[in-house]
């Protein structure tokens, strides 16, 4: 089970790689439900923002 530094410093990483993704992937965002997470990250590529096309979520993927 994790501890509550190890939850702060998984946060900062999600918080880093979000704005990387966002300067990096212009059209992305993160999904509307990423605020009911706590292990992971949601990146939305085509339900609430236009779809980004298949050489953008590479990029995505690439960077997770």
């Amino acid at each position: 089970m994790l501890g509550q530094s190890e939850w702060a410093t998984n946060r900062k990483v999600f918080a880093s790689l979000v704005e990387d993704i966002l300067v990096q992937a212009p059209g992305a965002a993160v999904a509307s439900d990423q605020p009911c997470r706590e292990a992971d990250l949601a990146v939305d590529f085509r339900e609430d923002v236009e779809p980004l096309d298949h050489a953008e979520i590479d990029k995505i993927v690439a960077m997770m």
